[in-house]
């Protein structure tokens, strides 16, 4: 969560549009795609698909890392 965050509604920000909020990433963590694998990552997409008609995760390009792949199988 976002520092000081205890829930995902604390985590999210308001982004100025209407409707639409955002989770910055944080700090780069010394494992992401051990994170984005992990059963952490389910719950807070479980949550995040409960609270939101849409949910958009940026990731980097596929080539150099790992990370775009394990996210789009777990979606």
């Amino acid at each position: 969560m976002l520092a000081g965050a205890h829930t995902l509604a604390e985590a999210l920000q308001d982004s100025g549009v209407r409707d639409l909020r955002v989770r910055s990433a944080g700090p780069i963590p010394p494992n992401p795609a051990e994170l984005l694998g992990s059963r952490a990552f389910d719950r807070v997409r479980d949550q995040l698909k409960a609270e939101a008609d849409l949910v958009i995760v940026d990731t980097p390009p596929c080539l150099p890392v790992s990370d775009p792949l394990i996210v789009a199988c777990r979606m």
